[in-house]
């Protein structure tokens, strides 16, 4: 997918397959609100111009956030929001029926939000938790990677 320069998404590492030449990274610390529910502490903001290659269960859709109606995303299906969204966990039911669901983000604010259309695939959630990048990378790189680096 193309970065534009004035980008402003902040990505899940475990979603960024590779980014092209002339690109900059730059990590992004989340609040602990969101890094205690989410376990994740960091996310990545990229600025172009460039390529980003990401890797999704399924298609990848663009959606446009409001400033004033939220938006509801599945947790496991936000793959890129803008870094001044307003984020909030959001679950449905009662309070008995909320322990057995799917954790929701409440999103508002401008710009486009990246989300994952597909089913979730257990062997590809494994596979996205155990791996490093180097590992990923490696794999990919060396003959036969995948067979010898599980």
């Amino acid at each position: 997918m193309p970065i534009e320069a004035e980008s402003s998404l902040l990505y899940d590492f475990r979603n960024v397959l590779f980014f092209s030449d002339g690109m900059t990274m730059k990590n992004r610390l989340q609040s602990i609100k969101n890094a205690v529910i989410t376990q994740e502490w960091v996310r990545i903001k990229f600025s172009g111009p460039g390529q980003l290659g990401i890797i999704s269960t399924g298609f990848m859709e663009t959606l446009t956030l409001h400033p004033e109606t939220p938006l509801y995303v599945d947790a496991g299906a936000l793959i890129a929001y803008p870094e001044d969204a307003s984020l909030k966990i959001s679950v449905y039911g009662n309070s008995l029926a909320s322990q057995h669901m799917k954790v929701q983000w409440e999103i508002k604010g401008n710009g486009p939000v990246l989300i994952q259309t597909g089913s979730s695939d257990p062997q590809l959630e494994r596979q996205m938790r155990q791996d490093s990048l180097i590992r990923r990378t490696l794999r990919e790189v060396l003959p036969f990677g995948g067979v010898f680096i599980k």
